[in-house]
């Protein structure tokens, strides 16, 4: 296998990934809204703790997709120029 295809399948493999994150994120995001929404729940039985540890996942999936996305770039930059 020659350079070039191993750039190309792993550019397939992290836009692959980014498409997966941004599913996970719009999921998470729906899920961190319901969780404080006051509309649904009153302030003192509003899942705070809960919303919480959805916005440390949502922390950690943001830099891995950006991560993702930024090893994309260079590898589109290596292909094309």
């Amino acid at each position: 296998m020659n350079e070039r295809a191993i750039l190309k399948g792993q550019l397939a493999e992290l836009n692959q990934r980014l498409q997966d994150g941004e599913i996970r994120q719009k999921s998470l995001c729906e899920r961190i809204g319901v969780s404080i929404n006051p509309v649904i729940h009153e302030w003192r039985d509003m899942p705070v703790a809960e919303a919480a540890a959805l916005m440390d996942d949502l922390v950690l999936l943001q830099a891995e997709m950006l991560a993702a996305f930024n090893k994309t770039e260079a590898i589109k930059k290596e292909l094309y120029g």
